[in-house]
């Protein structure tokens, strides 16, 4: 049964200021995994702004 249905857009320059002022918000956001995987790429900031998208979509469906 779906319960909702979530989607988010957010500005990768955001997120990118955000892991760049805040520290500790990446590892309280992100698994290491996550971190891993992010920094691995060429444009990380894109890749990081995706998965915080996702699963700020997921939450939203879920009504938490």
């Amino acid at each position: 049964m779906i319960t909702g249905v979530g989607i988010d857009i957010i500005e990768v320059e955001r997120v990118a200021s955000k892991i760049g002022k805040e520290q500790g918000f990446r590892e309280m956001v992100f698994s290491k995994e996550e971190i891993d995987y992010c920094e691995s790429k060429t444009h990380k900031f894109e890749h990081y702004a995706a998965r915080f998208a996702a699963k700020e979509a997921f939450f939203k469906a879920l009504g938490t």
